[in-house]
């Protein structure tokens, strides 16, 4: 048997239509299985830093758990947009186990020995909320965070405005305007106000 392959988990341990996370090469990846079929696909979601693997699945798709973003799991690929996408790997089951190849699937660092350093991803300069964290904990509530998407931000050259049709033409500067207002027309002594006077009975 290949070398570079790495027993992930058994047929048995993952029932139809789930998913579970796995570890290999310190990277998370979510194990999915649909109608008997495994995927493996990068458990990091691409707007937030979500775990995928803590997600659930609506039919070939999987969840986000924290806003909701969706991907097939066979291509990675969200079908809200395509443009947003998540990495996948292969597969091996085989006499009743699961495999992935190790040399498919890019090493990530490994944590440092540190409080809570398990679930925090220091490498990822999306991620900042665990610091937020500490600073609330720590009673400073002063920090603010705006969300952050890891899609390339478009440049005002790529926006493109099309002015809305309108009912009328636009008056021409030296065309005159009817300036004139009336407050509480149906009033005994409604306010008039005109160009020329401030209000008159």
């Amino acid at each position: 048997m290949n070398p570079d392959l790495v027993q992930v988990a058994t047929v048995a341990d993952c029932p139809d239509n789930s998913v579970t996370i796995v570890t290999v090469n310190n990277k998370d990846i979510a194990l999915c299985r649909y109608e008997g079929a495994f995927y493996a696909l990068d458990n990091r979601c691409p707007h937030r830093g979500g775990q995928l693997g803590d997600g659930r699945l609506s039919g070939c798709d999987i969840i986000c758990p924290l806003h909701g973003w969706d991907f097939d799991i066979r291509t990675g690929i969200s079908r809200y947009n395509h443009l947003d996408s998540v990495q996948t790997f292969p597969v091996i089951v085989k006499d009743g186990a699961v495999y992935l190849n190790k040399a498919d699937i890019p090493l990530e660092p490994s944590e440092p020995e540190a409080y809570l350093a398990k679930w925090r991803r220091p490498f990822d300069d999306r991620e900042e909320s665990m610091n937020f964290i500490h600073c609330l904990a720590g009673g400073q509530k002063t920090k603010l965070e705006p969300m952050v998407t890891g899609r390339p931000v478009p440049k005002f050259d790529s926006f493109l405005f099309l002015p809305g049709q309108i009912a009328s033409l636009s008056l021409l500067d030296d065309e005159p305007v009817d300036a004139s207002c009336v407050i509480g027309p149906n009033a005994k002594r409604p306010l008039r106000h005109c160009a020329n006077a401030s209000t008159s009975k």
